[in-house]
């Protein structure tokens, strides 16, 4: 069996208040274990709040997944195929509400993030990090969003 993620008490305190963000992220972190899972892929989740500098009134849920370290094609590879399967899984979710709902889920997925990042646990770390918001703003490195 694989850890549980690790959801600080901040993010929990977010859930308690919004059943749509529980919904959204039980979901995601559920279809983000399943795709490590069968990759057999050592991994650690967290999820943490975190604040813009520039914008401090906004805040975004980050998912942090990490991994061992792997070669840049490989690390490409992992991310697309989160990337994809964290995407289907979140229109599967917008198409079980009402269009009205839509709006509520598509501002609950602009301020959630997946960091891709490798663990000093599962080899030498290199602080390397593959960072996609899942609103399509490329954040730590270029890369295609299907978001």
């Amino acid at each position: 069996m694989r850890p549980v993620p690790n959801i600080i008490p901040e993010v929990q305190k977010v859930l308690e208040k919004n059943e749509h963000s529980k919904i959204v992220l039980d979901n995601v972190l559920a279809e983000i274990q399943e795709t490590l899972n069968q990759r057999n892929e050592n991994h650690i989740i967290k999820v943490t709040l975190e604040q813009d500098a520039e914008a401090p009134r906004w805040k975004e849920i980050v998912i942090t997944v990490q991994v061992r370290e792997r070669d840049h094609n490989s690390k490409i590879s992992l991310w697309e195929e989160i990337e994809e399967k964290v995407g289907a899984k979140i229109e599967q979710i917008r198409n079980k509400y009402s269009p009205k709902e839509w709006k509520i889920i598509d501002k609950i997925t602009q301020n959630l993030s997946i960091k891709l990042e490798e663990h000093p646990r599962f080899k030498h770390i290199k602080n390397k990090i593959i960072h996609q918001s899942l609103k399509g703003e490329t954040q730590k490195m270029a890369h295609r969003g299907i978001f």
